[in-house]
């Protein structure tokens, strides 16, 4: 109920009450899992958006439907959700819908679709998109009378509106305001304001184009008042518009200018660019017209900017001749780097370079003219008079195509007219014949031709045809009665003229079921005006029944079924339909009892037919030591030999009527049946391997053979399989391909099988640009082992060794044995930067060092054993593979060198690298343990040069290296995570340090700012950590501020407010550090409680250097300012920069111009 009053507040043109009601009923339905309800609300919110002119809303809510639909398993509410969005995406992926309607819907009658409407819709938007207006008005017509006819009126409203457009742009004014004014009646007799104000504004447009100014004011003015409700909607703002560029079309530059203010008051500062574009251009051409050029010239300048960052080459010109038209009527100032002698000519040069720029684009006859004028003024009547040429060549070639497209304007007219006739004449014709036939026919002619056939389907048929003739019947259902007198299911029906295939149930005893009251009662159910609370639901956009008529089958006392049809139309069954109803229905029923007793007779004859053609079958190879199945035409198993059991482990009585799609097995796919059925229909036969399944659901490969037998009418009337088991032939396979690829002691791959993965790894290495790895493992000291303890206790090492090795590595990479107590491994994709591939391969040769190094049980005896490891990298094929197995073992060896049980990568310079970051690695953990970490702080002052606080920066005094830049040692802190406790460590020192402050009245007031990693942040005791902090150090929660970097944003900005939240209810107050280098997405900024902007100092640096880092920094004081920002910038080292910053609106200063970082207790110095 909601959902459809939502529709009725839709097509009122009240979009956000219409709105509000449909997400209400969209989050019950998904409440309680009804995804038809879901689909039908998505639905309905997508043509609201498309009301309110939110495209990425529209996309949105289509995609939900189709998967409502999806999930719902509604294949034709499925295919109306597939045809609206191609009708909605063909205006941004023209090429991509006309391929797939090419493919979906090849010539095919679209009134055989149920969706018809969307797809000629569809149809008709490619058309116009690809300048086919020819069949894009055809399209939207037939749209037209399809929708009018199926009930689905706002669309068929939308396409006559559809087609008056493109009428107008071939210039047949006439027909345009023609299908206007059939628009517009169609809208005011359904009341709908919202579409009778697009209907008036689409006549308004046709009368201003055919000069008629007074009619067209009458109609854009009723459509501004009908558009009331629509004040948020793109339509609204579009009449606006129009009536703008009325004003100016009849020199009412004053007026024009109130329209485009109340444009310009409901378009807003986010308005779409289109609309933006047209608003100042219009207020451009009504300035300058009165006088006002200064203004105008700011206005056309906006407007050129708009154009040009839309990329819209036909607007770029448009707003580059009204800016000639400027500069030529008034004086202003020249535009910068002038090319030309004058502005209008610089203007206007730059107009044709770029319509010379677009492919297959005509220079405008109005362009060409106005170079020519502009050439004249400038006593260049050289140049003036061939562009004079060239506008009239230009003219003549305009005229001309302008003369084409009104004459297949009314072609196109003459044809839809014609068509339209027709079509009403034969749905006349049709009307009068039925009447006819119902009056001239005698049902007892109809009851001969209902009871001819033996055959209850065409029984079924012939009912169907005859009352689809005589009476209203958009639906047609037949229930026939179950044998044990309980069930009713459907053995025919037909949707809108149409038979279909759904079979539908019911229980005879079903409390609210129409058709279950029928059975129940024996008595005719007529409903002639369905209530609101009983309409079945249908397909998105159709109407529902609204009349419904039952009848029983009976033939004696003996009830068959029910037979029912219904109406789209109130009162459509009365006592002369209803009686003639009852006759058909007697006639049914006798002619579908008469089809069953002949059924019953049938099926005697066919059983003992069947049983003499078993008798013929069993006398074959039945005996035959291979499992032979045999089915009749339809695949039905007849019998099966003991052989067949024995393979399946089913019993023969368990397949009989079965079909063998039984045996299928999930290891094969649907097309390798799909092709086995065509080769025995196209050939007779087919054999070959296949994967079947056991009764216990296990899958064997199985060698098949299909023969198909054939009866004397030449009809196939068995099919003959004889199946093997061959699981033992593919075991055998399997061992002699694992003896060519394995290893058979360790069952590891062997060279051949690593070489091949190693070739493939190469490759892929190319395509994806990341480094790979080999590292050679030679066991040390293997051969003394083997000597003083024999070859078995070796090969048991050699066992433990390659189970020790998969263990240690990734799905995808590859531990190899070359022979003797040779190992490779192969690690794949491993990064992009050869230093994080190169650490990535050396924790994983750590790891494999630590797992050999483990002592290792051989025959009751514990034996120790270590490893050299020689490592190489690889990217793509720069290296041969016998290269690449060249530097691992001199890499190896080199391990050896060094004292074995150690790793040697074969670059030196990675090796020393490698050992540099794990070293300063180390001294990290240990500073950490030492507390080698010190805190500075740099002094934040106001506009007045007061310190208000500082923020705290940690340094790192190493005992060798002396002071550690932060640069080197906090990003290796954040890869490995010592982020979190240096973090840590950072946050309580610097709240001792506000607790000691706060002890002092020189320093109480300071404020102090600390960073915090994203890695710190996303801990999940975040929060917990800082209270429990600011509560041990009794640190005031008011003067901490922590500062939080953009890339903390990418992740759950969701629990990031609310972290946030939680802290700033404690007292704790954030700012946004480096603001503009990173993310910087606004949306999320004005959702998050930051209390200060931080300006980065790569910007403050190069304010007077780079006109783009001047422009930011205006840009974030801005933003902060209208978001309610207080706004700090870091790095400021000059006093230039500090004026320049403080004109700006910037209250905050922080840089070596107020002081270095330091102690503390220097702060306030």
């Amino acid at each position: 109920m909601q959902l459809a009053r939502a529709e009725g507040h839709l097509l009122f043109a009240e979009l956000e009450l219409a709105e509000r009601l449909t997400n209400t009923a969209v989050s019950t339905f998904e409440s309680i899992s009804d995804w038809i309800g879901v689909g039908d609300g998505q639905w309905l919110l997508a043509s609201i958006w498309t009301d309110i002119g939110v495209e990425a809303k529209v996309i949105q809510c289509l995609e939900l439907a189709l998967d409502s639909y999806r999930r719902a398993g509604d294949s034709v509410r499925v295919e109306a959700a597939i045809a609206r969005t191609m009708a909605n995406n063909s205006f941004s992926d023209t090429a991509s819908v006309a391929e797939q309607l090419k493919q979906e819907y090849p010539d095919q009658d679209p009134q055989e679709n149920p969706n018809s409407v969307w797809i000629l819709v569809a149809r008709a938007n490619v058309a116009g998109l690809t300048a086919d207006s020819l069949m894009s008005i055809k399209y939207d017509l037939n749209a037209h009378h399809i929708g009018l006819e199926s009930g689905q009126a706002r669309q068929a409203l939308v396409c006559a509106v559809n087609a008056a457009e493109t009428f107008a742009t071939l210039g047949e004014f006439d027909a345009a305001l023609d299908w206007s004014e059939r628009a517009l009646q169609m809208a005011r007799a359904k009341s709908w304001p919202g579409s009778i104000g697009v209907c008036l504004m689409q006549a308004g447009d046709v009368m201003r184009l055919l000069g008629r100014h007074s009619e067209a004011r009458a109609y854009l003015q009723e459509a501004l008042v009908m558009m009331v409700g629509l004040s948020r909607s793109r339509n609204h703002e579009l009449v606006l518009g129009s009536l703008g560029q009325l004003a100016l079309d009849t020199q009412n530059n004053t007026e024009a200018l109130d329209w485009f203010a109340q444009f310009e008051q409901h378009l807003g500062e986010d308005g779409e660019a289109d609309l933006m574009l047209q608003l100042r251009r219009g207020q451009a051409t009504a300035l300058s017209r009165l006088g006002e050029p200064d203004q105008a010239a700011k206005y056309i300048a906006e407007a050129l900017i708009l154009a040009r960052n839309t990329g819209n080459a036909n607007e770029q010109i448009r707003v580059l001749r009204t800016c000639a038209e400027l500069h030529r009527d008034h004086v202003l100032p020249p535009p910068p780097s002038m090319s030309a002698a004058t502005p209008e000519l610089h203007y206007l040069n730059e107009a044709m370079r770029i319509a010379d720029t677009i492919d297959g684009y005509s220079r405008p006859v109005g362009l060409l003219n106005q170079m020519a004028q502009a050439h004249a003024s400038n006593s260049d009547f050289v140049t003036a008079y061939e562009y004079s040429v060239a506008a009239n060549v230009a003219g003549a070639k305009v005229r001309h195509v302008r003369v084409q497209n009104r004459a297949l304007a009314m072609r196109v007219r003459q044809e839809i007219d014609r068509a339209e006739s027709e079509s009403q004449h034969h749905r006349e014709l049709a009307a009068r014949l039925q009447e006819t036939n119902a009056t001239l026919e005698t049902l007892g002619t109809i009851g001969r031709d209902i009871t001819t056939s033996l055959d209850a389907a065409e029984v079924c048929k012939a009912l169907f045809r005859h009352v689809n003739n005589l009476l209203d019947a958009t639906s047609f259902w037949i229930f026939l009665l179950d044998d044990d007198g309980t069930t009713l299911t459907s053995s025919f029906g037909a949707e809108d003229h149409q038979q279909v295939d759904t079979v539908l149930s019911f229980p005879v005893d079903h409390p609210t079921a129409l058709t279950a009251r029928c059975a129940r009662e024996r008595v005719e159910i007529v409903m002639n005006e369905l209530p609101v609370t009983l309409l079945a639901p249908t397909i998105p956009g159709t109407t529902p029944s609204k009349s419904l008529l039952f009848a029983p089958l009976e033939v004696g006392k003996r009830l068959l079924g029910v037979i029912t049809i219904q109406s789209l139309q109130a009162n459509a069954y009365g006592e002369r339909e209803c009686s003639i109803f009852r006759t058909l229905s007697a006639y049914g029923a006798i002619a579908l009892d008469n089809a069953a007793a002949y059924a019953k007779v049938e099926a005697a004859r066919a059983m003992t037919a069947l049983q003499e053609q078993e008798l013929r079958i069993a006398a074959t190879a039945f005996e035959s030591q291979e499992g032979l199945l045999i089915t009749d035409a339809n695949r039905k198993i007849l019998r099966v030999n003991l052989a067949f059991t024995k393979v399946t482990g089913y019993e023969a009585e368990e397949l009989i009527g079965k079909l063998p799609v039984i045996f299928r097995s999930a290891r094969m796919k649907p097309e390798d049946y799909d092709h086995m059925n065509h080769m025995v229909t196209t050939t007779g036969g087919w054999q070959g391997e296949i994967f079947a399944q056991r009764k216990d659901g296990s899958s064997f490969p199985l060698w098949v053979s299909i023969s198909s037998v054939r009866n004397e009418k030449n009809a196939v009337s068995n099919l003959v399989y004889s199946v093997i088991d061959i699981t033992e032939r593919k075991l055998a396979e399997d061992a002699i391909r694992s003896l060519a690829f394995y290893d058979a002691l360790t069952e590891l791959p062997n060279r051949r099988l690593l070489l091949d993965r190693l070739r493939q790894a190469m490759a892929t290495s190319t395509r994806s640009g990341l480094y790979g790895a080999l590292l050679f493992i030679d066991l040390d000291n293997f051969k003394k082992l083997n000597d003083t303890r024999g070859h078995d206790v070796g090969d048991l090492l050699l066992q433990q060794v390659a189970q020790r090795l998969s263990d240690c590595l990734r799905e995808g990479d590859t531990a190899a044995r070359l022979g003797g107590d040779e190992f490779v491994v192969l690690l794949c994709e491993l990064s992009d930067a050869v230093m994080d591939a190169a650490e990535k391969t050396e924790l994983v040769a750590t790891k494999i060092l630590s797992a050999l190094n483990q002592p290792y049980w051989l025959g009751e005896q514990d034996h120790h054993s270590t490893p050299s490891i020689g490592v190489c990298l690889y990217l793509g094929q720069t290296e041969s593979i016998d290269d690449l197995l060249r530097q691992a073992d001199l890499a190896m060896y080199q391990s050896k060198a060094a004292g074995r049980n150690a790793i040697r990568f074969f670059d030196s310079a990675m090796q020393i690298a490698v050992s540099a970051h794990a070293a300063l690695e180390a001294d990290m953990r240990r500073a950490l343990e030492h507390q080698q970490f010190v805190l500075d702080y740099q002094a934040q002052v106001d506009s007045k040069g007061r310190v208000m606080g500082a923020e705290a920066l940690v340094s790192w005094q190493h005992p060798i290296k002396g002071k550690v830049s932060p640069s080197e040692f906090i990003p290796l802190a954040e890869e490995t995570g010592l982020i979190v406790p240096l973090g840590n460590w950072v946050l309580e020192t610097a709240c001792r340090q506000l607790y000691s402050w706060a002890a002092n009245p020189t320093t109480a007031h300071l404020t102090l700012a600390v960073n915090i990693s994203a890695r710190q942040f996303h801990t999940p005791d975040f929060v917990d950590q800082v209270i429990a902090t600011l509560q041990r150090t009794k640190a005031n929660p008011v003067k901490l501020k922590l500062e939080l970097t953009e890339s903390l944003l990418l992740k759950d900005v969701e629990l990031v407010i609310v972290k946030m939240k939680a802290l700033i209810c404690q007292g704790v107050r954030f700012s946004l550090d480096d603001f503009g280098t990173g993310y910087s997405s606004l949306s999320y900024l004005k959702r998050l409680p930051f209390e200060q902007l931080k300006i980065d100092q790569s910007f403050v640096r190069d304010i007077f250097v780079d006109a783009n880092d001047l422009a930011i920094v205006r840009a974030i004081v801005t933003l902060g300012r209208t978001l309610g920002l207080a706004v700090i910038a870091e790095g400021v080292e000059t006093e230039e920069q500090h004026k320049f910053l403080q004109s700006t609106g910037c209250e905050s200063f922080q840089g070596y111009l107020f002081g270095r970082p330091g102690f503390a207790e220097k702060i306030m110095g």
